[in-house]
């Protein structure tokens, strides 16, 4: 499946991963997958769990991914890496296979050497879903090793 018109995801394997958490009081999430990339195929594995109400629920992530490397300007100075993952199963709802939009992150642009090079970096930022007025705080880490085939 093609994931954008021009992947170079097929020249990279290694390792893609993120950590998503959000504290609101009584009620904590966290969200931890890692993408285990092979020659630009991705194999998804990771869990989502959230914690409030007396419950713990722990949702599973597993199943292939889809994984794209693109790179930017003629002189290929930038990359962004994209990973989606099956969606999270748990006992009353079945996980639904990796589709871009639906449970997928991504890098950012990075600053590249050009093609053919390994690419290794890391981004933590305040989560989108931050709500400081209110209470929910978070924090999301994403962190990449990929060598070049």
């Amino acid at each position: 499946m093609s994931v954008v018109p021009c992947n170079y995801a097929g020249l990279y394997t290694g390792t893609f991963s993120w950590t998503s958490v959000l504290d609101a009081g009584s009620t904590h999430y966290v969200e931890s997958v890692t993408v285990t990339v092979t020659n630009g195929r991705a194999v998804c594995n990771g869990s989502v769990v959230e914690t409030g109400n007396g419950q713990t629920p722990n949702r599973t992530v597993a199943g292939a991914g889809l994984f794209a490397v693109e790179f930017s300007g003629w002189s290929n100075n930038s990359y962004l890496i994209t990973a989606a993952c099956p969606t999270p199963a748990d006992a009353g709802t079945p996980s639904r296979p990796a589709e871009l939009g639906h449970f997928e992150m991504k890098s950012d642009w990075q600053p590249a050497k050009g093609l053919g090079v390994d690419l290794v970096g890391k981004n933590s930022y305040p989560s989108p879903d931050s709500d400081p007025l209110n209470g929910v705080t978070g924090t999301v880490t994403i962190g990449w090793t990929l060598k070049h085939s």
